[in-house]
C-alpha cells in the first residue's frame, strides 16, 4: 500500500504535464521533453526535428553540405578568383575605355565582372558557397581592378564599379 501511495504523489519522469527546471535554463520551468533522451527543455533550446522538438545534443546539428567547404576548395577557388580577376581586369579595364562616354554602362561591366568572379570561384570550388568563398572571390575582384587603378588612378567611378562589385560577388556566394 505504501508503494501505491508514492507512485501517486510522484509522476514518472516521462509523464506529460510535469513542471521541472530546464537543465540549460535553470530559472525555466517546462513541461516539454526531447523526443528521443527524455531530456527536460525548454522553449529557448529545443530545436525542431522532423521527428519532433529534441534537445541540442540529440538534434546533431550539422552545417549545410554547401556551406562545408574543404580547405583544398579554398585553395582551388582563391586560384580560379585570382586566374578570373587578372584576366577580367584588363578586359574591365578596355571595356571602361571603350563606354566612357556612357557613364553607367561602366558600372554594369563591373557588376559583371563581379558575377563571373564569383561563378569561377565557385565552380572551382565544386559549387560549394559561404564566407570563405565570398573572401576569396572578393580578392579576386579587387586583383581585377588593380590594372585600371594602375593605369588610370584612383577615379570615383572606378572605385564604386569596385564596390559594385564587391557587392555582387558577396551576393552570389551568400
Amino acid at each position: 500500500m505504501a508503494a501505491a501511495q508514492s507512485s501517486e504523489t510522484k509522476p514518472p519522469p516521462g509523464s506529460p504535464g510535469l513542471a521541472v527546471p530546464c537543465p540549460r535554463h535553470p530559472g525555466t520551468e517546462t513541461a516539454l521533453r526531447c523526443s528521443k533522451c527524455e531530456t527536460p527543455i525548454c522553449p529557448r533550446c529545443f530545436i525542431q526535428t522532423p521527428v519532433g522538438a529534441r534537445c541540442r545534443d540529440c538534434a546533431r546539428l550539422k552545417r549545410v553540405p554547401t556551406y562545408d567547404v574543404a580547405p583544398i576548395l579554398i585553395v582551388r577557388g582563391l586560384a580560379a578568383s585570382v586566374g578570373a580577376g587578372l584576366a577580367l581586369g584588363f578586359a574591365w579595364l578596355y571595356l571602361a575605355q571603350a563606354v566612357r562616354f556612357v557613364l553607367f554602362l561602366d558600372l554594369l561591366v563591373a557588376a559583371g565582372v563581379g558575377y563571373l568572379i564569383a561563378e569561377a570561384a565557385t565552380r572551382a570550388a565544386r559549387l560549394k558557397s559561404g564566407p570563405a568563398l565570398q573572401a576569396v572571390a572578393s580578392l579576386g575582384m579587387v586583383v581585377a581592378y588593380l590594372p585600371q587603378l594602375f593605369v588610370t588612378g584612383i577615379q570615383p567611378l572606378g572605385v564604386l564599379g569596385l564596390v559594385i562589385g564587391l557587392a555582387v560577388v558577396i551576393s552570389r556566394l551568400r
